[in-house]
């Protein structure tokens, strides 16, 4: 493993236990907004445009067992934060939602080592229980990189309390949710299955120290957690206050930092970035906010979008590096003698424009196992801008690889389990993985046709939220078309797997005709807020494996070149 840990954590706080209450409910996280690059001085910034830079061929870090190499960047003669005119100027580097994609991950490999100090948004990891290696995956890449501390997200949780207690056991990184509340009585008696007491694994704030410099740092979870957690029954003994509360919360705990003579605060949020500008403009004492959650792609500085004034008028720069390790961020900061943002950028790079870390890779395949090779890409079409609610090629491939491998009437994958595309070339096991990484388990059940068109009908509806949600279904079997400035669902045909085409009444479908279902547990017990497909208690059949397997099964026994090129499946009109 490497070696490579500034250390830079003096002092940790964490709030008392208190018993959970009903869940707080908060509104919906956002789309993405691109923002420019400027540079911010004092109060009142004045715009500067500065575009990021490409990014050059990577200095890679070999290493052998527990010996490291630096590269060449690492050999430089470190910098002093402290400068001559009595300034502080720091570069953090900055992740977010990650989503399992280890992938990713091998070419971001060394990319943040030229920061001072390194943070996550959050959702780092991804799936429930079946996804342990690679969730290891990511812990070993966030200590091997010194990823300092993290937001808890709602999808770092999609495993059991027993599990998250395991991966972080050993792990440095620290996951901050001062937002977050466990029932105290689980402590000494958990009280879900494979449950854990997971409340002192978790941070409030700490206080850490580079070079001399310390700074404070503050993280909360997301305020829709239940709603956004794959399995939200692995957490039945928990609550997170709702928006209002955790402002209350984060105030305390800049004050607390305040008072002890910390004038740096970092806020680690995953609730997304609306409301990251609430938080900004309705606090004192933090000056950057490192988000997640709401995969918004957040390149540069623009006042009124990733610039705020706080409640005593001071500058609170937000970040977000939109989604599953697409991009990563760097920000170079500089503060006044009281602590003070006057200088700042903020520069998204992008993944796939680094080659891939091989060292990592063979790290990662060693937890894994070696990738197997599936067959050839021939074509793709491009992969929609807005994935949850614009058709989409890739995924009517995935539900097509379902219904023919489980042999069932109808196959259905939601828009949300699909966050990665297909490339030309050569294909594998981990880059099948990478499109569909969740670990759900399949499931077979019969579903009538009033409740399958109910359920297509709220997926519909994906059309007309700002927000995309809760995404479009894909059912390999029905074609449907939706009228693009309400989200109403037009018409519907079902072809069975003879061919036949025939109609379904949309405005009256027949609740005694009954389809064989497949989709994973996820959709089948009412996730992404679609009560009408929670049919998992009727199942016929349930497996222990996810939708990347029938991907991988489907490819193989096409046993050709595969064109990504199936539209027209839902047709989105004016």
């Amino acid at each position: 493993m490497i070696s490579f840990s500034s250390g830079n954590i003096q002092s940790t706080r964490r709030s008392g236990y208190v018993r959970t209450h009903e869940l707080p409910q908060l509104g919906a996280s956002d789309n993405r907004q691109p923002v420019k690059q400027q540079q911010v001085q004092n109060t009142k910034p004045e715009v500067k445009e500065v575009y990021s830079k490409p990014i050059s061929s990577p200095s890679l870090n070999y290493f052998v067992s527990n010996i490291g190499y630096k590269s060449s960047q690492e050999q430089k003669k470190e910098h002093s934060p402290l400068q001559s005119d009595g300034s502080i100027k720091l570069k953090i580097g900055y992740l977010n939602d990650l989503h399992g994609q280890y992938m990713k991950l091998e070419k971001i490999a060394d990319a943040l080592r030229d920061c001072d100090i390194r943070f996550s948004g959050g959702d780092n990891m991804i799936g429930d229980d079946r996804n342990q290696k690679v969730n290891e995956c990511i812990c070993k890449y966030m200590d091997a990189e010194d990823i300092e501390a993290s937001a808890l997200g709602n999808h770092d949780v999609d495993m059991s309390q027993k599990n998250f207690e395991e991966l972080t056991k050993n792990l440095n990184m620290k996951y901050l949710a001062s937002n977050f509340r466990q029932d105290s009585a689980s402590k000494e008696n958990v009280q879900v299955e494979k449950g854990a007491y997971i409340h002192d694994k978790l941070v409030d704030s700490y206080i850490g120290d580079y070079k001399g410099v310390k700074y404070g740092v503050i993280g909360i979870a997301p305020c829709d957690m239940r709603v956004r957690m794959t399995h939200p029954d692995f957490y039945d003994d928990f609550e997170v206050d709702d928006l209002p509360e955790t402002i209350k919360g984060i105030q305390k705990e800049a004050d607390d930092l305040k008072e002890q003579g910390i004038d740096k605060i970092f806020l680690l949020s995953h609730v997304g970035h609306l409301s990251d500008r609430v938080i900004a403009e309705n606090t004192s004492g933090i000056d950057v906010i490192i988000g997640g959650h709401s995969h918004t792609y957040v390149d540069g500085i623009r006042p009124g979008e990733n610039l705020f004034l706080s409640k005593t008028r001071e500058p609170v720069l937000i970040t977000n590096a939109e989604k599953d390790g697409n991009y990563y961020g760097k920000s170079e900061l500089v503060f006044d003698k009281d602590g003070v943002i006057i200088n700042a950028t903020n520069t998204l790079y992008d993944t796939s424009k680094r080659h891939k870390n091989l060292i990592y890779k063979k790290l990662f395949d060693d937890i894994i196992g070696t990738p197997e090779k599936l067959g050839v890409i021939k074509s793709v079409i491009p992969a929609p801008k807005q994935r949850l609610s614009e058709e989409s090629a890739h995924a009517n491939f995935v539900a097509e690889a379902i219904r023919n491998e489980l042999n069932v009437d109808i196959g259905i994958v939601n828009a949300g389990n699909i966050r990665n595309s297909f490339e030309t070339g050569a294909i594998d096991t981990s880059d099948v993985k990478a499109i569909s990484p969740f670990g759900d388990g399949m499931v077979i059940c019969p579903i009538n046709e009033k409740d399958l068109v109910d359920g297509i009908k709220a997926g519909c509806k994906s059309v007309t939220d700002k927000n995309g949600k809760p995404g479009l279904i894909y059912a390999a079997g029905l074609k449907y078309s939706v009228k693009k400035d309400t989200g109403e669902l037009l018409s519907m045909t079902y072809t069975d797997r003879a061919g036949n085409e025939t109609p379904v009444d949309v405005n009256n479908p027949d609740p005694n005709k009954v389809y064989r279902v497949a989709a994973d547990d996820f959709i089948l017990s009412g996730g992404d807020g679609i009560p009408s497909l929670n049919h998992l208690d009727e199942a016929e059949q349930k497996f222990d494996f996810s939708e990347d397997k029938l991907i991988s099964d489907y490819i193989k026994h096409l046993n050709k070149p595969v064109e990504i090129n199936q539209t027209g499946i839902i047709n989105i009109v004016d």
